[in-house]
């Protein structure tokens, strides 16, 4: 690593020489042997918050790329997920099965317009 990132072209002076940016490297894998011993020893809530919230952007990316309006669905998908998470189990079935029925009732049902359009489109 330390090789490759003495080498990079772009980035300006502290890419030219190379020099710094290993000493940079090594600094912070240096650091990274007391930084473990500190993270494992707070609570764990904390740990999985911070984890949480570190998601935050991945998840909006993944929310925001399939329940676009372009592609139609959104209110089925969106029902989808919540009574996925709900974890329904009815009549021995768990809650993935009832999250697809939901989802195609719903979006048959209030998207109805939307999806005929789109059948003759």
């Amino acid at each position: 690593m330390f090789v490759r990132t003495g080498r990079l072209e772009q980035g300006g002076a502290l890419c030219r020489d190379g020099r710094q940016l290993r000493a940079l490297c090594s600094a912070f894998g240096l650091l990274a042997g007391a930084a473990v011993p500190i993270a494992l020893s707070l609570p764990s809530v904390l740990i999985g918050t911070v984890a949480g919230l570190a998601m935050i952007g991945v998840l909006l990316s993944a929310f925001q790329n399939a329940f676009g309006k372009s592609l139609g669905n959104q209110t089925g998908a969106f029902v989808a997920l919540a009574v996925a998470m709900s974890n329904v189990s009815l009549v021995g079935i768990s809650a993935p099965f009832w999250a697809l029925g939901a989802g195609v009732i719903v979006s048959t049902l209030v998207e109805a317009g939307t999806l005929s359009e789109k059948q003759v489109a």
